[in-house]
């Protein structure tokens, strides 16, 4: 399944604050949308997705950023 091992990041109270760029590998032009409230990525297994959770929550927390409630 495409979005097997997918993360999904949302803005707190869904404020858009996430600007997307995404790159075409065949014609390596960027693309930029309006910003939007969430941002999903996926990865090739589980284990990169969850390594990738653990080091975004730890990033986010440097940056004065706290954990969500739930």
């Amino acid at each position: 399944m495409p979005f097997e091992n997918a993360v999904i990041a949302d803005t707190a109270n869904s404020v858009k604050k996430v600007n997307v760029a995404v790159t075409s590998p065949v014609t390596l032009e960027k693309s930029f949308d309006e910003p939007q409230t969430f941002v999903a990525l996926v990865f090739d297994n589980g284990d990169h997705a969850k390594r990738f959770v653990g080091a975004f929550k730890h990033a986010i927390q440097l940056c004065g950023g706290k954990p969500s409630l739930f």
